[in-house]
């Protein structure tokens, strides 16, 4: 199985980001939906939607939400924690999308970028196209490659609920590799993460060949512009 098969699955994936934090995707959702002014009762996909964290704000904000994700894990303690105005399945993204048509569709905390082929990538965003109700808007919140490579630590130990998680990181062949390891009752594990390091330009051509028009670009949750080298995120909405 591929990596994002197995440890997001994990419950030790869930306890090593247990640091991210509902205000945050508060905050971060109110910036945005404030920016492009959705219409309470908008229909909106939140794919790769994890949890359901931003899928929560948005439906405690009017939306009608579907969110979609892999993990069969996380969409179980996504409907457990639905606050009734959101529905979970599981999905994998690089199929069709057979559960309706939307306003806007949003991919979070990059959520993009994990597959072997360029061709599964680009298939993703012509799903998103598809799925995309006239005018509809589309918004990718990624990493910022370059300002990930300039601050990249490459080993730290971080402790949680007893369990020492050691982490290596690296940049190769265009992907930004996370390493992974930790003892749980006696037993090891070992877990890779592995992103696509693909730049704002990069991502821009992506868009076009799968009839998405870039619109705006921001570098952070406050929705600030993008500074390559600056700016922690990078986070498109494009259209039709």
């Amino acid at each position: 199985m591929q990596w994002y098969a197995t440890w997001f699955d994990s419950p030790f994936y869930h306890l090593l980001y247990d640091h991210r934090s509902e205000e945050e995707a508060r905050g971060f959702i109110r910036n945005l939906l404030d920016h492009l002014q959705v219409p309470k009762g908008s229909a909106v996909l939140d794919l790769a939607c994890g949890s359901g964290r931003h899928s929560r704000q948005m439906a405690q904000m009017g939306m009608r939400v579907t969110g979609v994700d892999l993990s069969p894990a996380s969409i179980t303690q996504a409907k457990e924690m639905s606050c009734g105005g959101d529905q979970y399945f599981i999905h994998d993204m690089r199929q069709p999308f057979t559960f309706g048509t939307f306003d806007y569709i949003l991919n979070l905390f990059t959520s993009f970028g994990y597959f072997e082929k360029e061709a599964e990538h680009q298939n993703v965003l012509r799903h998103i196209q598809h799925a995309l109700n006239p005018k509809g808007i589309f918004v990718m919140d990624f990493l910022s490659a370059p300002y990930v490579e300039a601050g990249l630590v490459k080993a730290e130990t971080v402790h949680k609920a007893g369990i020492d998680f050691h982490i290596q990181r690296k940049i190769e062949r265009g992907f930004i590799y996370k390493e992974i390891r930790f003892k749980s009752k006696g037993q090891d594990y070992f877990f890779i993460e592995r992103v696509r390091a693909y730049t704002k330009e990069e991502l821009g051509k992506m868009f076009q060949l799968a009839g998405l028009e870039l619109l705006e670009s921001f570098g952070d949750y406050q929705l600030q512009p993008y500074q390559e080298a600056l700016s922690p995120r990078l986070i498109l909405t494009a259209t039709h």
